[in-house]
């Protein structure tokens, strides 16, 4: 095939597929701002991760466990409570050395093992985030977070708090979108995007673009 006919293909491909990544997104988004709000697990109520949960998520990156069962207690415990919860009590239950003996109090109450914690965890937060918690993100990021979206959307701090948080990232996306920065999506990537991909790069690749080699000369005996 001529390289031009070839391009005509490739762009054709391109837009097709282009559609099939929006409707993959759309379909992936729609699954993830919809998700239940809270699930019972063991008898015990365990909330999805807000905003606020999150954020309590990266401070807890900075404290000292002495194993991963008491950092798992303790992020357990954190879910079991809702955004108005931490936002009013457990902050401040982490400023005064207070959270780990409230976890252990609340895991013996409710009479869970280690695994329990490990798997009600596996269920409620983002399989992309094998450490528990978004903590590569700075305090000072959390609270730019929160002023970006009461100053754009007008909610109060207590609307914010209490957010899901794939839905709060989104909506600080959109923010980021609408002036004209560069977004990175936190989503696992689609079949469709890794397809679209290829056929960007058969597309537009140097070597794709390049002239075809002029056959060589061979000289004369």
């Amino acid at each position: 095939m001529l390289p031009d006919a070839n391009n005509r293909t490739l762009d054709l491909q391109i837009n097709r597929q282009i559609e099939l990544v929006k409707t993959a997104r759309e379909r992936q988004a729609v699954g993830e701002q919809y998700a239940p709000d809270s699930l019972t697990f063991k008898g015990v109520r365990f909330f999805r991760p807000t905003l606020a949960h999150q954020w309590l998520f990266a401070r807890l990156r900075y404290c000292r466990f002495t194993g991963p069962e008491q950092r798992d207690a303790a992020l357990a415990y954190v879910l079991s409570r809702d955004a108005a919860a931490v936002r009013d009590s457990l902050f401040a239950a982490l400023e005064t050395d207070t959270l780990d003996d409230l976890a252990v109090i609340w895991q013996i109450k409710h009479d869970l093992s280690a695994s329990d914690l490990d798997a009600a965890l596996k269920l409620l937060l983002p399989p992309i985030d094998q450490a528990r918690g978004d903590g590569r993100l700075s305090p000072y990021w959390w609270a730019q977070a929160v002023h970006r979206l009461a100053v754009h959307y007008c909610w109060s701090e207590a609307v914010i708090f209490a957010l899901p948080w794939d839905r709060a990232r989104a909506y600080l996306d959109c923010i980021s979108e609408y002036h004209g920065h560069n977004i990175v999506r936190h989503l696992a990537e689609l079949p469709e995007e890794v397809e679209l991909r290829e056929l960007m790069q058969r597309r537009y690749s140097p070597k794709a673009s390049a002239p075809p080699d002029a056959p060589q000369s061979t000289p004369e005996a």
